[in-house]
């Protein structure tokens, strides 16, 4: 896929509850581009399996020109 199909990379935490009580959290990035196919709209997901999500994440905005919106820092409370 070429770096100019990417269109947005977006950081996202979700918080996990067992019933009022915190039970932990996931963070990922979505990275959406746009698809040949039409009514299609698909989007790739790394989270913090990854050693250094947010290096990569900054090295696809960088090479696509997308820059990196919402929560950009999967360690931040």
């Amino acid at each position: 896929m070429a770096w100019s199909r990417i269109r947005s990379i977006e950081g996202q935490k979700t918080q996990f509850a067992i019933g009022s009580l915190p039970a932990g959290s996931a963070f990922a990035y979505e990275v959406a581009f746009t698809s040949r196919v039409a009514d299609h709209e698909p989007v790739w997901w790394f989270n913090t399996t990854y050693s250094d999500v947010r290096g990569l994440a900054r090295l696809i905005s960088r090479r696509s020109g997308a820059p990196v919106t919402g929560l950009t820092d999967p360690y931040q409370p």
